[in-house]
């Protein structure tokens, strides 16, 4: 899986993806400055294609989380990146 980060990010981020393996479990985890997994994103299986992965830019209690660093990690079948970083 190929993802783009964008720079900058508003309310909602919106990260888009390509996956290169056909039906492969995806896991898509943000981490902040610490990398500390903050949220799961995604946990499903994907066909290979493009993808718009969204964050809502909540923890996994539902808190929003304070403007910094966050680093989004992706791991596609055997494919496992390393962690990118997301400004917000």
């Amino acid at each position: 899986m190929n993802c783009s980060l964008p720079e900058s990010l508003d309310e909602k981020v919106t990260i888009p993806c390509i996956s290169k393996n056909e039906n492969k479990l995806t896991k898509v985890i943000i981490y902040n400055s610490n990398m500390d997994e903050i949220r799961l994103v995604v946990d499903e299986f994907m066909k290979a294609g493009e993808h718009l992965i969204k964050w809502d830019k909540r923890d996994e209690s539902g808190n929003l989380v304070p403007n910094g660093f966050y680093y989004l990690k992706i791991i596609n079948g055997n494919y496992n990146s390393k962690p990118r970083l997301i400004i917000i």
